[in-house]
């Protein structure tokens, strides 16, 4: 069933696939290398799942275009996943791993690894050693580890939204280290605190194309500087100049271009047809072009007009030249043939690498010419993908020759002079008609607030041209963060083009709405609109969308589980901060969450403990009965870092929503004091792992502020370990249930806290739900927008 090479004595043997990597069906492919020496191994076929096992060597395993699990276990590995959606592992060892196209999970495990996700929205998970990752293009999730790690990203595969950046989940300032490549210059970076649910992120942004380069969770922006980027490009500013004085002119000679000047095109910088790019750091730029990832037999072609002065020029391609195949590469200027050629050096691995690198002149002296179609055709055969690097233009000639100063004429004899010739009288000429300007007008929402019942199917947005309706011109429009409606849940989300033609003047676009039996208020979607061209973008480029809630409170009587309200609920993500001697006002003014229980009103958020340290804290204020004013600050009190960010109170009992980053200290010092009686065993502690911010929710008696019950919520990796997890609204259903809306940073879990299986392509943060019952001990049910 596979094709295996191999430069060891040892055949492959199949074997037993670790626990960690045992598929849920029956598994189509295995294959397991368990000899100690180094294996190239190959999953050739389109099976419908593949799982690959390397040995205690230095293996290189590749996957194929279906979704492939792929072991490195022992040795420094090289491990390819392709097309699909795989699961790739380093194990020991120092590893590369590379998930190609896809939406991919790679984990390094123990040893310094380089992850590379490409294409895809994937999640890489670093381990214990100094880690590269690299997420490619896409939304990616990117988690480093316990040590030092360098996290790199493209500046030509940054985001034109913020929701679809590279997320961060545990940058460390003074530890971890950015690297943006494509020519970025530390003062060509925005690098500001976040807003609305990125309101506790640093958001890293580039100022001259406006597009976003990563998210780095949980971090200020305050503590981020030039020390914390390595490999920018050096900034030059423009020197002053100095005055120009007007010389005497003087006879010249033109001086031509001197020659052996250089032009590097990169190769992703082209326009590329079948070709993908491909991140790599061994190689120019950090990236090149690919055939990899699709068909093992493509064709592929970059193509771009020179931009450089016309002349005499030698030729050189820098490519990859690996030892799987015999690929082809080809190269054309203005349609004429320069070199073609089979790469069959098998330099290296089949793997990039600085021994497979290579560079060749394929033209000594070629006439090139500014606007010259640049072309290189590149062809895939078994595994090898046609690697393209650079194309180099080296002056040899400029076209131009110098112009020298002609000799002096001599002067003329003089002769008489005749009398002067009458000067015509000219005849005017008219000023030509100048040309009728257009007048293409500018674009925006008709209003800046829409509003939509719920059960109405689709809300209709309006876009109005004014001041002008000449030409075809068109603009962006999308729905983006910062509403309170769920995207998937309450409304399907939504982004497009509207183009309006020659004397059109209005446009529209719908919005689909989810009618539910829930009772939870009035909701707002945010709305956008971004990009115009030939037009102006107006004052109105943002708007509010509000769907108004139709339904009535569920008896309490009934069957059903859909969520009923029936209470109040406060959560505020953004961390606000006050301590026990604050007054009523003050912590007020602060906009920490609060409800209110009569005349008594409780708070909650986070006390500054030392300058790393925060607690959580809960403060009552009641101005008739004296007895329920109390502060707490007890909840969690270890070297762990504890907040406080959301109350529930549902009629008879009050839940605090809290958060907290690891496990330190005794029980008897944070929330496991009060969760020890939970039935599943995820809802007791953190878990394993630490650094990374879960839920905890406690039930809390009103009357004094002291925690009666607790549970822990999380998200969990592949590995085992709990991940973030951030809660955004709570509800009760007619079951007598509690309803907990979240976000869930990795793989959501199921009632008994292993990992729910991925079914959709939905990226990072998982909206996800979970109903528990009111004394926390139990997972009743939990779902997840793309999930099972």
């Amino acid at each position: 069933m596979f094709s295996t090479e191999s430069d060891t004595a040892q055949t492959p043997n199949l074997a037993q696939i670790p626990n960690t990597l045992t598929p849920k069906n029956e598994i189509a492919s295995i294959l397991s290398v368990n000899g100690a020496g180094n294996a190239i191994t190959r999953a050739n076929y389109d099976n419908i799942d593949n799982w690959i096992k390397g040995g205690s060597g230095n293996d290189t395993l590749t996957g194929n275009d279906s979704s492939n699990s792929i072991f490195g276990d022992k040795g420094n590995d090289t491990l390819s996943g392709r097309g699909g959606n795989d699961l790739i592992k380093g194990g020991e060892g120092h590893d590369r791993l590379y998930g190609d196209a896809g939406n991919d999970q790679l984990i390094g495990d123990s040893g310094n690894d380089a992850l590379v996700g490409s294409d895809g929205r994937d999640i890489l998970e670093g381990g214990s050693g100094r880690e590269q990752l690299d997420g490619g293009k896409d939304k990616d999730i990117l988690t480093g580890g316990g040590d030092r790690d360098k996290f790199v990203f493209s500046s030509a595969d940054s985001a034109s939204r913020l929701e679809d950046a590279d997320v961060v989940t545990d940058f460390e300032n003074g530890r971890d280290k950015i690297k943006v490549t494509g020519g970025v210059t530390f003062e060509q970076l925005n690098i500001a605190q976040g807003s609305g649910s990125f309101a506790e992120d640093t958001v890293i942004q580039e100022k001259r194309s406006g597009k976003f380069v990563a998210v780095l969770k949980e971090v200020s922006s305050s503590v981020i500087n030039r020390d914390d980027f390595t490999g920018l490009a050096a900034f030059m500013p423009k020197p002053t100049p100095a005055p120009i004085s007007s010389p005497t002119p003087s006879p010249t000679t033109i001086q031509p271009r001197s020659s052996g000047d250089t032009i590097r095109i990169e190769a992703e910088s082209m326009n590329l047809s079948t070709y993908r790019k491909e991140s790599n750091w061994a190689v120019s730029k950090d990236s090149l072009i690919t055939l990899k990832g699709g068909s093992s037999s493509e064709s592929g072609k970059a193509t771009r007009s020179f931009s450089g002065p016309s002349g005499t020029y030698k030729v050189v391609v820098g490519y990859v030249d690996e030892t799987d195949g015999v690929s082809q590469l080809q190269t054309r200027v203005a349609g004429k043939t320069l070199n073609t050629w089979n790469l069959d050096k098998n330099l290296g691995s089949d793997a990039i690498s600085s021994r497979n690198l290579v560079r060749r002149t394929v033209a000594e002296r070629v006439s090139v010419k500014q606007g010259d179609l640049i072309e290189i055709l590149g062809k895939e055969n078994k595994g090898e993908h046609a690697r393209v690097d650079y194309i180099e233009f080296i002056q040899t000639e400029n076209s131009s020759s110098p112009t020298p100063t002609p000799a002096p004429t001599p002067a003329p004899v003089p002769g008489p002079t005749p009398a002067p010739a009458p000067t015509p009288t000219p005849v005017p000429t008219p000023a030509p008609t100048p040309a009728p300007s257009l007048s293409k007008g500018t674009l925006a929402f008709s209003s800046t607030n829409f509003s939509v019942n719920e059960d109405a199917g689709t809300a209709t947005i309006t876009v109005n041209r004014t001041g002008g309706d000449d030409g075809e011109v068109r603009i962006n429009y999308a729905t983006v963060s910062g509403g309170t409606a769920k995207a998937g849940e309450d409304y399907s989300g939504t982004s497009g083009t509207l183009v309006f033609a020659d004397g059109q003047t209005s446009k529209s676009f719908t919005i689909s709405m989810r009618d539910d039996d829930g009772v939870e208020g009035n909701e707002t979607v945010k709305l956008s609109l971004t990009n115009v061209i030939g037009a102006k973008l107006g004052d109105a480029k943002e708007a509010t969308l509000t769907i108004a809630n139709d339904d009535k409170p569920a008896d309490n009587g009934g069957s059903g589980g859909g969520p009923i309200g029936g209470g109040q609920s406060s959560v505020n993500n953004k961390t606000v901060k006050f301590s026990g001697s604050d007054g009523q006002a003050a912590i007020a003014s602060s906009g920490a969450a609060k409800v209110t229980i009569g005349s008594q009103t409780i708070y909650i958020g986070s006390q500054q403990v030392t300058s790393i340290n925060q607690n959580p804290i809960i403060a009552s204020f009641d101005s008739q009965n004296p007895g329920n004013n109390w502060v707490k600050t007890n909840y969690e009190t270890t070297g762990a870092d504890g907040r406080g960010y959301g109350l529930f109170w549902d009629g008879s009992s009050l839940y605090g929503v809290f958060s907290v980053d690891g496990t330190q200290g005794s029980s008897s010092q944070d929330f496991r004091r009060a969760s020890s009686e939970a039935t599943q065993q995820w809802l007791r502690s953190y878990g394993q792992g630490g650094g990374s911010k879960v839920a905890v929710l406690a039930r809390i008696d009103p009357k004094t502020g002291d925690m009666v019950d607790a549970a822990y919520l999380s998200a969990v990796l592949s590995s085992g370990k709990s991940n973030s997890l951030a809660v955004t609204g709570i509800s009760t259903n007619s079951k007598g249930n509690l309803v907990v809306k979240a976000q869930s940073y990795f793989a959501p879990r199921r009632p008994d806290g292993k990992a729910m299986t991925q079914t959709g392509s939905v990226g990072s943060p998982f909206d996800y739900t979970v109903e528990i019952t009111r004394d926390l001990k139990t997972v009743v049910n939990t779902s997840a927008n793309g999930w099972r």
